[in-house]
């Protein structure tokens, strides 16, 4: 399994020429999954998502929350 995670400003998904989903600023994460993925990848692979710190916390401090 990898990750790809990334903050953006905004995204969207457009499939046949339609948007299918949206977001404003926030976190897109790219997912790749193999067959011999399990169970105890996808949790770490949450566990992982959550618990990043993206954002600076509320005195300032970056990569705190």
């Amino acid at each position: 399994m990898r990750l790809v995670i990334q903050r953006v400003k905004s995204g969207s998904v457009i499939v046949n020429d339609e948007e299918v989903g949206a977001i404003g600023a926030g976190v897109v994460v790219l997912v790749g999954v193999v067959n011999t993925d399990t169970e105890a990848d996808v949790k770490w692979a949450a566990t992982r998502i959550l618990g990043i710190k993206l954002w600076p916390n509320e005195g300032g401090a970056p990569w705190r929350r």
